[in-house]
């Protein structure tokens, strides 16, 4: 005789998954408790930055971010606290990341409604916009050269 299967089991596996699959998908994933301290940090298993999370616990969640990000990287997390549909947010890394890199961070509420789920996509330094400006200012140098030629 087959075991009936109840939605909520189904609906609950699903859940389950579909949270693994997103987590899975970051570089960076935090636990943030509601005083901003990181509770739990995992890094993705196709993470682009090679750091020793354990370094990362107990410190508040504007340390991982440079001094002059911090306030958008708590703006991110009081909207999530908020109930306000989650907005990435492009932030530079602090040293116990990796410092200058660009990042996109994405804030969740728990589903305990406390907590704070932080996602990090690590971006490529082709894409940051010091990048970009160095790139195109080296270009114009080269080119300026050129034509002077």
């Amino acid at each position: 005789m087959k075991e009936a299967v109840s939605f909520e089991s189904l609906s609950h596996s699903a859940m389950q998954l579909s949270a693994r699959a997103i987590i899975d998908s970051a570089d960076l994933s935090f636990l943030i408790w509601p005083d901003g301290q990181i509770a739990e940090a995992t890094l993705g298993p196709r993470a682009a930055l090679e750091i020793d999370v354990s370094r990362l616990k107990n410190r508040h969640v504007t340390e991982i971010v440079h001094p002059d990000d911090a306030v958008e990287m708590t703006n991110l997390i009081e909207r999530a606290r908020n109930g306000h549909r989650p907005r990435p947010a492009r932030v530079r890394h602090s040293a116990l990341i990796q410092e200058g890199t660009i990042a996109r961070y994405t804030a969740h509420l728990a589903g305990d409604g406390m907590n704070i789920l932080l996602l990090c996509a690590a971006l490529p330094a082709d894409l940051s916009r010091s990048a970009r400006l160095a790139k195109a200012e080296i270009a114009k140098h080269i080119y300026g050269e050129r034509d002077r030629g």
